[in-house]
């Protein structure tokens, strides 16, 4: 091979290489910054500090990504055991101290348990690169953006009309669709119904 061929082949290389590095990426969500963060866990994925974030149920991480991941979560105490929840996933955590590791190798939903338990979790939702999302400007959709806490109480949703939560954004209220036809709820953003008032359900779709 020539020095002429040699030297365009490992430009090829490289570029393969840098195209393989870009499209490998964890997508971090822009919560809003009065979301409370978890004080029981300090998390990094691929490298990358994350925050998890505290609810009564547990914390959780909620994040996007386009290839395997490893997620590296720290403890303030050593656990001797982390269970990853379903066990069907076949996810199994590597302990190092008051380090857990969990490979990641598709996004899915999982939750960990150290040592048995259940009172604060950590639930972790990776989520896949969303594609095809709706135009804000769009009449027939209602777009919450990322980075807020939107109050809303209820979201009534009519034929064709799209619900879209971006990753980040916290939507407080109930969605209800009644008669309606093609409609959709869409994102990987929170839809809270804790702060309701009356006991009905978080999603109420009827005829």
């Amino acid at each position: 091979m020539s020095r002429s061929n040699l030297h365009t082949s490992f430009i090829i290389f490289l570029s393969s290489l840098t195209l393989g590095c870009a499209q490998a990426m964890i997508i971090i969500y822009d919560f809003p910054t009065e979301f409370p963060t978890s004080e029981v866990y300090k998390v990094r994925i691929d490298d990358q500090a994350v925050d998890a974030y505290h609810t009564p149920k547990g914390s959780f991480l909620s994040f996007g990504m386009t290839s395997p991941a490893e997620v590296t979560v720290v403890y303030q105490k050593a656990p001797k055991e982390v269970v990853i929840r379903p066990l069907s996933a076949g996810i199994t955590a590597t302990l190092d101290g008051n380090t857990c590791t969990i490979k990641l190798p598709k996004p899915m939903n999982l939750v960990a348990e150290a040592d048995g338990d259940l009172s604060h979790p950590l639930f972790v939702f990776a989520n896949p690169e969303l594609t095809d999302i709706p135009s804000q400007s769009d009449p027939k959709v209602k777009y919450f953006e990322a980075g807020k806490i939107h109050e809303v109480g209820e979201i009534i949703l009519k034929d064709d009309e799209t619900l879209y939560i971006e990753g980040g954004a916290v939507v407080r209220g109930v969605v209800c669709a009644r008669n309606a036809r093609n409609v959709a709820v869409r994102g990987a953003g929170i839809l809270d119904a804790s702060t309701r008032k009356h006991k009905i359900n978080m999603l109420v779709f009827r005829e």
